[in-house]
């Protein structure tokens, strides 16, 4: 997969217009303390409905610093970071209890970085396995309706075959 799919780039130099709304944003919201105002994004989609999504500190910041590059008139790139959890999140991402994370862990079903005692995982690597768990529980629920399919067909056999079901013909 190429890296670029994952990233945001400006290759342009902001434009004029550009540049003056990022700055008249962070007169709005950040000033040049270490502590800027808390704010929320509102998206408002096609059909004019409006939902405001709330934001993180860090979020918060990454935006402050991007409208900052952008009011400088500079370019700039945003790249995917992996994200990695702890245990107990993988755990509760994958709906099981942390004792049966750690078994698939030690067993190797689902690949872990140990620092200083420490197990930490990648988010992808949870969602892939989640991936295949779901695909085999497919597999499994179309093979027991098979099975369950074949089973009724010799039952239907059987009883049509019955001496019981012939007396019932007549």
């Amino acid at each position: 997969m190429d890296d670029r799919e994952d990233e945001i780039y400006i290759s342009e130099i902001p434009s004029k217009s550009s540049m003056k709304i990022a700055r008249d944003f962070l007169r709005l919201i950040a000033s040049d303390t270490e502590d800027p105002a808390e704010f929320a994004l509102i998206v408002t989609s096609e059909n004019g409905k409006r939902e405001e999504l709330a934001l993180s500190t860090v979020a918060q910041r990454a935006i402050i610093d991007m409208f900052r590059l952008i009011a400088d008139g500079k370019r700039f790139q945003i790249n995917s970071v992996e994200i990695e959890l702890t245990v107990e999140q993988a755990a509760e991402m994958l709906g099981v209890s942390k004792p049966l994370m750690e078994k698939l862990l030690n067993e190797g079903r689902i690949p872990f970085i140990e620092t200083e005692g420490q197990r930490t995982l990648q988010k992808t690597a949870i969602l892939a396995y989640r991936e295949e768990r779901r695909l085999r529980r497919s597999e499994g629920m179309k093979r027991l309706i098979e099975m369950d399919a074949k089973l009724l067909d010799i039952e239907d056999e059987n009883f049509k075959k019955s001496p019981s079901s012939d007396s019932n013909d007549g």
